[in-house]
C-alpha cells in the first residue's frame, strides 16, 4: 500500500500506530503501542494498549492508556504520554495477554 494512503497530515493508519515507541515527557522510552481499541458505535479511539518490559513479547505487561493521555510530538514524530506513567498505569489493571 502506498504511504500516501496510510498517512496524511492529520490521519495515520492503524498499522503505522501499532508497534510505535512511546516516550514520557522527559523523552525516555517507556514502551510500545501494542494495539489501539476503537469504540464500535462512535468509531473513536478509546485507548491504546501499551506493552512494557519483557523481551520479544515474552513476559511483557500490557496497560490500557486513555487515548487522550497520548500526545503526538511533531518534533520527534513519536507519541508521548502526557500524564506521569505511574499515574496512568495505577489507574488501570495490567492485562496478561499470555493467558
Amino acid at each position: 500500500m502506498a504511504t500516501e494512503a496510510r498517512e496524511t497530515a492529520g490521519l495515520i493508519g492503524s498499522d503505522k500506530v501499532e508497534g510505535t515507541a512511546v516516550y514520557d515527557a522527559k523523552g525516555e522510552h517507556i514502551g510500545s503501542i501494542e494495539r489501539v481499541m476503537i469504540e464500535k458505535i462512535s468509531g473513536q479511539v478509546a485507548y491504546a494498549v501499551l506493552s512494557f518490559g519483557g523481551f520479544l513479547g515474552i513476559g511483557s505487561d500490557y496497560y490500557p492508556i486513555p487515548w487522550q493521555s497520548l500526545k503526538y510530538d511533531t518534533q520527534t514524530r513519536h507519541p508521548m504520554v502526557t500524564t506521569p506513567v505511574k499515574s496512568a498505569c495505577n489507574a488501570v489493571i495490567a492485562i496478561s495477554l499470555s493467558r
